[in-house]
């Protein structure tokens, strides 16, 4: 048997065993506390680890290297997408005993559509260096905009220290998304228990909780078109940028929940993101002059900006206390 397809074969071995622990844990609609998504995050990491374990017994240190690049980068980046789920649940009024099945079903979907683009950006590279060169100014563009995100969210506190009520959070339950999926299925108002469909009348009915998945898919949707340009940066390996994207969302739904938990608190891991994403654009269009950095510098640039980050956010925090 091939290599790739050996390997192929562990990766969907790991991804289904992972998944059906993951449901089973989770089948009996529960809330999740904050020491039990420390756990489930604790433990979707040592899987990332054990398969970039396996990765360098079949490929090597350079993909192992490429491997667990992507993989920070993936989980890194995913942070304000997070928050963005937070908004949406709390738009569709969702009990929080029912976001995991949510989440759940949500990245199952995202796996199947990751796959695509990654598949349909690793074929676009094929065309010429010109094509990473556009992927570099994509990855530049997100950082700025980034980066005035995260100015505007500053002064949105500094306004909210200054006034009664705040800022107005937006309504996903209102936007674009919900309203188009009500013009072609009917919605029932209220939940009913954890199901997606219900019938009434022998009529079917959307829930709440199929609108917020929907929602959530396309934020997610929205989200791959500025990650997956980045991680195409480390390797355009399919099978490398793939498993550790996979690995790096899987983990998702439990840094959720502990995020939902300790609230915005990491302020400055955004900027360390930030900055990885400056770093990733530019080493893209220097591949346009032939200057190639080693996957190992990409990595330490990476570790190093995020432990910055985490740093300078636990050391404000308790200065704050």
């Amino acid at each position: 048997m091939p290599t790739t397809l050996l390997l192929y074969g562990i990766f969907i071995v790991f991804l289904i065993v992972s998944l059906r622990l993951d449901y089973r844990q989770h089948r009996n609609d529960k809330a999740i506390s904050i020491k039990s998504a420390l756990w489930e995050t604790a433990f979707w990491v040592a899987v990332a680890v054990l398969f970039g374990g396996v990765v360098w017994i079949f490929r090597g240190s350079e993909s192992t290297v490429q491997y667990f690049s992507g993989y920070l980068l993936e989980k890194s980046l995913s942070v304000d997408n997070l928050f963005v789920m937070i908004a949406i649940f709390a738009s569709f009024h969702i009990p929080e005993k029912y976001r995991h099945r949510v989440l759940y079903f949500g990245i199952l979907g995202a796996i199947i559509l990751r796959l695509l683009f990654i598949s349909v950006g690793t074929a676009l590279l094929s065309l010429g260096v010109w094509v990473l060169a556009v992927f570099g100014v994509i990855v530049l563009v997100t950082a700025v905009k980034m980066l005035l995100e995260e100015r505007k969210k500053q002064q949105a506190e500094r306004r909210k220290k200054h006034s009664e009520w705040g800022d107005e959070a937006i309504d996903y339950s209102q936007g674009m998304v919900a309203t188009f999926v009500k013009k072609f299925l009917p919605v029932h108002n209220k939940l009913e228990g954890h199901d997606f469909f219900i019938k009434e009348q022998g009529k079917r009915y959307a829930t709440a909780l199929f609108l917020a998945l929907v929602v959530i898919e396309i934020s997610d949707v929205l989200f791959a078109f500025d990650s997956i340009p980045a991680i195409l940066s480390i390797s355009q390996d399919v099978f490398i940028v793939f498993s550790s994207n996979i690995f790096a969302i899987l983990g998702l739904r439990a840094l959720y929940f502990v995020l939902e938990a300790v609230g915005n608190k990491w302020q400055y891991v955004s900027y360390a993101v930030i900055g990885i994403l400056f770093f990733i654009g530019v080493k893209m269009l220097l591949s346009l002059v032939g200057v190639h950095l080693e996957s190992l510098v990409s990595l330490g640039v990476i570790v190093g900006a995020l432990a910055v980050g985490i740093g300078a956010s636990l050391w404000h925090n308790q200065r704050t206390r």
